[in-house]
């Protein structure tokens, strides 16, 4: 479980969604082994969510939009309310993915949800 947590915060410090991904598979597998089922599926869905975002930002980078909304709208309702500030990010990134597609309304309410988490 160590070197799992190591990863995690290394992997947290470089912003890395791969091995953030990978440190939470291998944090939910451990405590799946151990037989804490509630602290192996809060992992393994954090893994989902970085992995969801990671895509999202691919497909948004390569100007594939629709793809790019729907893993950010996966990732966003898999979030829970704890991730605050990663839930204001990706509406962020949400909201740019809508101005890129002038999707101007829809930008708006994304950018206005991400800055009342941030103001909080």
């Amino acid at each position: 479980m160590s070197i799992a947590l190591e990863l995690k915060e290394q992997a947290e410090k470089f912003s890395s969604y791969r091995y953030i991904h990978q440190a939470y598979l291998q944090i939910g597998q451990v405590n799946r082994i151990q037989g804490n089922f509630d602290n192996s599926v809060e992992a393994l869905l954090i893994g989902i969510i970085a992995s969801n975002t990671a895509l999202a930002d691919a497909y948004s980078v390569f100007g594939r939009y629709p793809e790019a909304i729907e893993y950010y709208n996966q990732s966003i309702r898999l979030m829970s309310e704890s991730d605050s500030s990663l839930l204001a990010v990706t509406l962020l990134n949400l909201g740019d993915t809508y101005y890129m597609i002038e999707s101007f309304d829809s930008a708006l309410v994304c950018f206005e949800s991400s800055k009342l988490i941030y103001e909080n």
